[in-house]
């Protein structure tokens, strides 16, 4: 029991015989509990786990890490194969390449809202792991963070030759082919996604799709169309500090579109800023979650339930429940009955 320490040595507890232990707020740097086979329990006021902290700790079986921490070091769970729950806190923004792989006995995992970057491998090979819970948002990842897990393995979770998690398009077979159009409501597409897709021909890419990773359409050799919904508002960045508006008139020619992903800017990050109208809580795309959502910023405050947009969508100058209605008729009953202001 150490309540007060703070931080130990690289490989402070590396290969002992201890099964449990107690910490205050510290520090855990290179392989502190490198295999630590008989390690069950770890408990601390705050955590924070670098580089193979855990590695081959393969007794542990449920960790939390306290909020505060930023981020979880490169294979800091490897190998923790009687590892069954880890509760991650929304201070997280990134998990590093194979922190949790081979965590064969865990089940589920819910990324909190703060990640921006999952690396790769991440929760590969979690033979277990059958539910995952991402958040609502544009975010980073490619596409073997979750291979071989029990949700990428099971071919229900594969709709059509493409793997889904939520609104995020993770990955594609090297059995695609022909045209394919991302479903809508998809937020991301993952990094190398498409990488082995050599058949696919087309590529319809819907408005709700904000965030494009590096490579995502990479290998894609007879990729010739690419059709954006929205073709206004996007850019590439290339990590270091680089960033190019991509004009509209580029991405409205199908072709060039499709040069773009695939030649001009394959290893490039491409985000969409613009707002899409009537999706005014940026989740989804347009639907009716965006009227009810109106409904309690007229009801309520615009500072509990903030609008991305002006949503005078029936045109009479005033924003109140009729705008709501107005968008519920869009939804239901089409853009040419029904178009937004």
């Amino acid at each position: 029991i150490l309540p007060k320490c703070t931080s130990l040595g690289s490989g402070a507890f590396a290969d002992t015989n201890i099964t449990e232990i107690v910490l205050g707020d510290v520090y855990l740097p290179k392989y502190a509990f490198l295999e630590c086979t008989t390690l069950k329990s770890v408990k601390a006021k705050g955590l924070t786990a670098s580089e193979k902290a855990f590695y081959g700790c393969t007794n542990l079986t449920n960790i939390t890490i306290p909020y505060g921490v930023m981020s979880i070091g490169e294979e800091a769970f490897y190998w923790c194969f009687d590892l069954e729950s880890i509760t991650l806190p929304d201070s997280i923004n990134s998990i590093g390449i194979l922190a949790f792989f081979c965590c064969e006995n865990l089940t589920s995992i819910t990324i909190p809202d703060s990640v921006t970057f999952i690396s790769n491998g991440a929760f590969g090979g979690c033979s277990s792991l059958n539910s995952i819970t991402l958040p609502d948002r544009a975010m980073s990842f490619a596409f073997d963070t979750f291979e071989a897990s029990a949700y990428y393995d099971d071919e229900n979770n594969w709709e059509d030759g493409v793997l889904y998690i939520g609104n995020h398009l993770i990955a594609a077979k090297d059995t695609l082919s022909g045209a394919y159009e991302i479903r809508e409501g998809t937020i991301n597409v993952a990094c190398c996604a498409f990488s082995v897709c050599d058949l696919i021909t087309s590529i319809t890419i819907p408005d709700s799709v904000t965030y494009i990773d590096r490579s995502a359409f990479g290998g894609c050799d007879n990729l010739a169309n690419v059709y954006f919904k929205t073709t206004d508002g996007w850019s590439v960045e290339d990590g270091y500090g680089y960033t190019e508006e991509l004009l509209s008139a580029d991405l409205a020619d199908s072709q060039k579109a499709a040069e773009y992903l695939t030649d001009t800017y394959p290893d490039y990050i491409w985000t969409n800023d613009s707002v899409v109208s009537g999706d005014i809580d940026g989740k989804d795309g347009v639907s009716a979650d965006d009227a009810i959502y109106l409904l309690y910023n007229v009801f309520f405050s615009d500072a509990q339930y903030p609008v991305n947009q002006e949503c005078d969508f029936n045109g009479d100058s005033t924003v109140d429940a009729n705008d709501a209605i107005y968008l519920l008729y869009h939804v239901f009953f089409g853009e040419e009955t029904y178009p937004l202001n």
